[in-house]
């Protein structure tokens, strides 16, 4: 290979490391590629285990070698065993220099099973950043250029040395594939620790919020649902591709989008209903105590008939406190028990509902007053104050804001930044979505039955038309849920 030749290939080979992530494929470009710049019929590589040098890859040009990933010893019995152990690269330029340079036998037992002859080699150890061996790499029965040469146990020539420069590249190349490694390695031990972080905060705020349990897991797992569709359709987003990184990026920002409701007050938080289990058994116990006291005192006059439908009043509020929706009979109801007159009870006034009972329980939708929906909705506020907090580096540098943006409109009518379509990104509309199907869908509700999936794209249409929703990625979605 002259001189331009190697400088290209030794280009493309420093171009693949950078580029690969994978440590499989990190070892099998490196060694691939020191068997092809040194001209070596075979090779295979390690690296260092707990348990020992771990056989990871082998290349043969002569004979198909069987190969399982296995484990040798880390001692002074074996080539490589004292690669490793001495930190430096053997080359040998016949095998008879085993004997002298390590006092053992070469052991040839291996050649005769795959049919195979050993004639010289070169290994290497793999020498990380701080000089520490992180594997090792042999180069076999180094050949001339473009030799078709098949080499078998039978086989009895003189091949070429490999040569000082066969040393250092392979050397040099050998060290920049450890450094990388390493790096890959620490990159996914980081990985890992970011997960068991998000993970950890994920865990506190089911805890605090278990109504909601599952909600976030479910929410990353529709987002990337819709990220690979994106990927693979062939309309509308065919010039998009969605990369690995922004997808993880993507799954972090959903999985973390509610941590700001570790803000929240608990009582709001958790409030299932619009009156607290606690208040509706006060209210009936008021009203055994009211309805007693009428039927003792026959001179108080009322325009409701409570004593003898104590019970079904009883029933009706809990019916009420339990609605998601409130129709207007329920609400002249209320206004009906809101506007009776009190019961004179030893100087007590024992009201029919108090004004605090009629403003929780005459709310129109949900369980949530203003002041506390004020609050809840401030979870977005504390999600992005608590992610921007954090350091997510270049790759997940917008973790925080697509997380704060899910409750934010095409139209400008979210919350709580009220930014709209020409500033909303196609994660923040993802989210946007998924968020609301999961609301709608999730089986764990104890407020709520679950919602036929037909159902759920019906009222995700329903905000396309209001302007709130991305169509395109609302019906992207349906045909992948449908």
């Amino acid at each position: 290979m002259n001189e331009k030749k190697l400088i290209s290939k030794l280009t493309d080979i420093a171009i693949q490391l950078s580029n690969e992530r994978d440590v499989d494929k990190l070892l099998h470009i490196i060694l691939e590629s020191c068997v092809e710049i040194t001209n070596a019929d075979a090779g295979s590589i390690f690296t260092l285990t707990d348990q020992g040098l771990q056989f990871e890859y082998t290349v043969n040009h002569s004979v198909d070698v069987p190969f399982e990933k296995s484990v040798i010893p880390i001692n002074r019995q074996s080539i490589v065993g004292n690669c490793v152990l001495n930190k430096k690269s053997y080359n040998l330029k016949t095998m008879n220099d085993v004997k002298s340079l390590f006092n053992i036998e070469h052991n040839s037992s291996f050649d005769k099973k795959i049919n195979y002859r050993t004639i010289n080699m070169l290994v290497v150890p793999l020498l990380n950043y701080d000089g520490d061996v992180i594997g090792a790499m042999q180069l076999i029965n180094k050949k001339e250029k473009n030799s078709s040469l098949i080499i078998s146990y039978e086989t009895n020539v003189d091949l070429p040395s490999f040569t000082l420069l066969d040393e250092q590249l392979t050397s040099s190349l050998a060290s920049q594939a450890a450094i990388l490694i390493d790096r890959t390695k620490l990159h996914l031990e980081l990985s890992e620790l970011l997960d068991t972080i998000i993970t950890t905060l994920s865990t506190t705020l089911e805890q605090r919020d278990p109504v909601t349990a599952g909600h976030s897991r479910k929410v990353a797992e529709y987002s990337l649902l819709l990220a690979n569709a994106i990927n693979d359709n062939q309309g509308i987003y065919k010039e998009i591709h969605i990369s690995d990184d922004r997808k993880k990026e993507l799954e972090i920002a959903a999985r973390l989008h509610d941590v700001g409701k570790i803000g929240v007050p608990e009582a709001v938080l958790q409030k299932k209903n619009r009156l607290s289990d606690a208040n509706i058994n006060e209210i009936e116990m008021r009203y055994y105590l009211m309805s007693e006291l009428i039927k003792k005192d026959n001179d108080n006059t009322f325009n409701i008939d409570f004593s003898d439908n104590t019970v079904k009043y009883i029933e009706k509020i809990k019916e009420i406190n339990k609605s998601n929706f409130l129709d207007e009979d329920s609400l002249n109801f209320l206004k009906m028990l809101r506007d009776e007159v009190p019961i004179i009870y030893n100087d007590l006034q024992l009201v029919f509902l108090n004004e605090e009972e009629y403003y929780n329980l005459s709310i129109k939708k949900g369980n949530l007053t203003d002041d506390e929906r004020r609050k809840i909705n401030m979870h977005v506020v504390y999600s992005k104050e608590i992610l921007e907090k954090m350091s997510w580096g270049k790759t997940f540098a917008n973790v925080p804001m697509i997380a704060a943006s899910h409750h934010e409109k095409l139209n400008g009518k979210g919350y709580p930044m009220g930014i709209d379509q020409n500033d909303l990104s196609l994660f923040e509309r993802i989210l946007a979505i998924t968020d609301i199907y999961d609301a709608l869908t999730a089986i764990d509700r104890p407020y709520k039955a679950p919602m036929s999936i037909e159902k759920a794209f019906q009222i995700l249409s329903y905000e396309v038309k209001d302007g709130a929703l991305d169509k395109h990625l609302v019906d992207l979605f349906k045909s992948t849920m449908l």
